[in-house]
């Protein structure tokens, strides 16, 4: 699927599942082809709990529970069912 679809699917702007990308931080495998198209793969995300998490994407979960209203634990749920196509 390509980026754009995928980041529509999980509540991102295109921008930020870009910079993502860039920075390495997708919850899924991700590649860019010759032609500039980056395409994403949810079927392989991988199993993720905070312990595997960086300080920045700790923080982003973080600061997205605040804006949502929601515990920190959940924001992480639904970001992996969402990369998992759940």
């Amino acid at each position: 699927m390509r980026l754009s679809k995928w980041a529509e699917a999980n509540g991102f702007t295109y921008r930020t599942a870009w910079r993502m990308f860039r920075a390495g931080k997708l919850p899924v495998r991700a590649e860019q082809l010759p032609t500039g198209s980056i395409m994403v793969y949810p079927d392989d995300a991988p199993d993720i709990d905070a312990s595997t998490l960086s300080k920045p994407q700790l923080a982003w979960i973080r600061s997205e529970a605040d804006r949502l209203g929601l515990d920190p634990a959940e924001v992480l749920r639904r970001l992996v069912d969402r990369a998992r196509g759940e």
